[in-house]
């Protein structure tokens, strides 16, 4: 059942348990979309079928350092033929997209704005994620093993979502992939500038 039989206890080498997680979702889950409303925003509301070039930049440069990148109309393409084939929780479409050299962050990013079930993978919550005593890969290569990270990620992701108590999860109009992630990423970067 959803919310029930929540980790009270924390994990080895856990900062937090599950628990003391889930009660400070909604303030991190803020703490996080208050950095980054207008480009997350703008990402998630201005996508469409089939998405544009314009769309596949702006998601590419979500949380990327330096400029968005220049978006080739193959690579539009391909992203649009994987999606056709997208499916939550299947992410091997996204392989289409390695002859562009983007990595497996770049291709969850693509598919996040498109299917918002698909997380963000990004190291900062796979770090979150440690911080829980749970494990994933760090974001890669897009290939088969940086799918099975991405994957693992997922999985992860899922069993915090199902877990979540519904009175911890705050009221906004979002998927609840995006509120755990950006909740873990708040956690990682709480806990780096409390280490410094």
């Amino acid at each position: 059942m959803r919310g029930q039989a929540v980790a009270s206890r924390r994990r080895p080498g856990a900062t937090l348990s599950d628990q003391e997680f889930f009660e400070q979702v909604p303030r991190l889950f803020w703490a996080c979309h208050a950095r980054e409303e207008t480009a997350y925003h703008l990402g998630i509301y201005l996508a469409h079928r089939p998405p544009d070039g314009s769309e596949v930049a702006r998601a590419l440069a979500f949380r990327a350092p330096g400029p968005a990148p220049a978006v080739a109309s193959d690579l539009v393409r391909d992203f649009q033929a994987a999606l056709a084939d997208l499916h939550y929780p299947d992410a091997k479409p996204l392989l289409r997209l390695a002859r562009h050299g983007l990595d497996a962050r770049q291709a969850a990013s693509l598919a996040h704005f498109e299917l918002p079930s698909y997380p963000l993978y990004e190291p900062l919550a796979v770090k979150g994620l440690l911080l829980l005593g749970r494990v994933a890969p760090m974001p890669g290569r897009l290939d088969e093993p940086g799918l099975r990270g991405y994957r693992t990620f997922m999985q992860q992701l899922d069993e915090l979502k199902e877990a979540v108590p519904f009175t911890c999860v705050p009221e906004a109009p979002y998927y609840l992939s995006r509120v755990v992630e950006a909740a873990l990423t708040e956690l990682a970067v709480e806990q780096s500038e409390a280490a410094k």
